[in-house]
């Protein structure tokens, strides 16, 4: 059960296929703890939008239109700019380097498009609370080793580590926690 909310977790969405946009929009609706204050189709007038909206999640699309900023730019961006902003991305592509890149830029999750649609409004929440969100099928993109109890560890640069825990009861859904040590 979640701890009641003062205010629902405000998200932006951004992604240039306006068939995405309105799912996810329509996903949004049905959960009544997200509210979606924004939705756009390329990078232009972001930064106009998280000025005019008090934005807790942006669930980007890595891949936006040819010239439109690049995924990985686009994070180290908004995480300069926008360092409190968490980052969800979304993408079809979403191969070992690019999820362990985007994490490393600052992402705090990652799904998949074509991943179950409830897989959204859970990955919201887990972002939102400051924690890092992965699904299994993300897993190949980190490194890992088994550390005693079932739990895996991605060893990082610059003394940051991941410590990652299955979650069975949630069909397999991966919790990720960044630390330093």
């Amino acid at each position: 059960m979640r701890p009641p909310q003062t205010r629902p977790i405000n998200v932006m969405l951004l992604d240039d296929h306006i068939l995405i946009l309105i799912g996810m929009q329509n996903l949004l609706v049905n959960e009544p703890d997200l509210r979606c204050v924004a939705s756009l189709t390329s990078s232009k007038g972001l930064e106009q939008a998280l000025e005019d909206n008090c934005v807790d999640v942006l669930v980007l699309d890595f891949q936006l239109q040819p010239g439109d900023i690049d995924g990985l730019n686009l994070i180290r961006l908004l995480q300069n700019q926008h360092p409190k902003l968490r980052l969800l991305v979304i993408s079809s592509l979403h191969t070992p380097a690019t999820v362990a890149l985007a994490l490393r830029y600052g992402a705090a999750g990652f799904i998949g498009k074509e991943l179950p649609p409830g897989e959204l409004a859970q990955a919201i929440r887990r972002v939102a609370s400051g924690r890092v969100y992965l699904h299994p099928q993300m897993l190949d993109a980190l490194q890992t080793y088994r550390d005693g109890g079932g739990k895996l560890v991605y060893l990082g640069g610059n003394g940051f580590y991941w410590k990652i825990a299955l979650d069975p009861s949630r069909d397999g859904i991966i919790e990720i926690r960044r630390g330093e040590g």
